[in-house]
């Protein structure tokens, strides 16, 4: 069975993020973009993994009809996944929601509500939308969560 444990070990792995530009200082939602432009594409992630989605709501930064390949044993579908960003650390992560994994070794289906990716890492410094800006006021450091 795929445990709590392994559930998250597929979404797990780092992967450093180039951009396409030519070293300008780039903004937060140009960033996300690509980065969405590539999940929608597929994008691979840690040593095995995969992850794609069918659509793409920028207004939202969510996707829907989500797929997650963690092997070529554990594979999984989700309903929609959301982009946080941090840009001091410069890192995107997403958090997906309404997640079911299936183990091809032991026939098994486990489910989660909410599972958080490890952080994607981007390679350039990019500054936060005027939006992120405001949204931070008065939050003491928390980072900002999109609904």
């Amino acid at each position: 069975m795929v445990g709590r444990a392994s559930a998250g070990a597929l979404l797990a792995g780092a992967v450093l993020l180039a951009s396409c530009g030519g070293g300008e200082l780039r903004t937060e939602s140009e960033v996300v973009e690509d980065f969405a432009q590539r999940v929608l594409s597929g994008l691979d992630f840690g040593l095995s993994g995969h992850i794609a989605a069918d659509a793409w709501d920028a207004e939202t930064r969510t996707f829907t009809g989500v797929r997650i390949d963690g092997s070529q044993s554990q594979i999984g579908t989700a309903q929609r996944a959301e982009v946080l960003v941090n840009a001091e650390r410069r890192t995107l992560v997403l958090r997906v929601y309404g997640v079911a994994f299936a183990d091809s070794e032991s026939g098994q289906i486990v489910t989660r509500d909410v599972l958080v990716t490890e952080p994607f890492r981007v390679r350039e410094r990019f500054v936060p939308d005027e939006r992120e800006r405001v949204d931070r006021i008065g939050t003491a450091g928390a980072e900002p969560v999109r609904r």
